[in-house]
């Protein structure tokens, strides 16, 4: 085993319990604080060597604290579109049949209108369900170039949808 791995190995024995109850004090979900603090560890011996060693302990910590607050803001957007398509169920909320294909007809429309690695993102992350890290290792760009890509595209969405 190398010093660095050895290093590593000690730094993970050293916190993982700690950000291990850090994250559920966040999210009240044992199995999924592990997988963040184990993605945040994973992340970090990707970037073990361009890291600072003096600041490492707060950055685990920040990490961890941010990967928790995304999971809570898309548990949200998830949980309103349910309430809202529940709603639907009751009520009858969305439109027709006809109306509904003419908004997927807009949809496509304003996709095929975007750049072509744009519109790749977008598929492939909404089609097809892959993750942006996925996305990102295909294209051969950073996960922050997934995200203002999708950032983007709903933007261009929404406009189209808010002027008619």
């Amino acid at each position: 085993m190398t010093e660095k791995e050895k290093e590593f190995e000690r730094l993970f024995k050293d916190h993982y319990a700690r950000l291990y109850y850090y994250a559920l004090t966040f999210i009240d979900d044992t199995e999924t604080c592990r997988d963040i603090v184990s993605d945040v560890f994973e992340t970090l011996w990707q970037e073990y060597d361009t890291i600072r060693r003096d600041t490492l302990t707060a950055y685990l910590y920040a990490c961890v604290k941010n990967r928790c607050i995304d999971l809570l803001r898309r548990r949200s957007v998830k949980e309103r579109y349910v309430t809202f398509y529940s709603l639907d169920l009751k009520g009858g909320l969305l439109n027709t049949d006809a109306e509904e294909q003419e908004r997927i007809a807009r949809i496509e429309k304003v996709i095929e209108h975007m750049p072509a690695q744009r519109q790749f993102v977008l598929k492939e992350c909404f089609y097809h369900k892959k993750t942006y890290k996925e996305v990102a290792d295909i294209l051969g760009i950073t996960t922050e170039g997934i995200k203002k890509h999708i950032k983007t595209a709903l933007k261009n969405l929404r406009d189209e949808f808010l002027l008619k």
